[in-house]
């Protein structure tokens, strides 16, 4: 629930995505087809969907906070 709270705190409606989030994060400042490519795993449009609410509203590097925050 921290880990929800938190990631909502940042801007995200209902903290939508925040585990792709935290996994795509870590990557920086990319387009939705890299970090497709580097998570083959997640369908693209998942990713793209995730990065389209976050990218208006945060920064990787708070993205990145708030996960070490709420395993830490």
């Amino acid at each position: 629930q921290r880990a929800i709270t938190g990631y909502e705190a940042l801007g995200v409606p209902n903290g939508m995505g925040w585990l792709v989030a935290w996994r795509l994060a870590s990557l920086g400042d990319t387009t939705s087809a890299t970090a497709a490519a580097a998570t083959y795993s997640i369908n693209p449009s998942v990713i793209a969907t995730v990065m389209n609410a976050y990218q208006d509203k945060t920064d990787t590097e708070s993205i990145l906070a708030v996960r070490d925050a709420a395993v830490g």
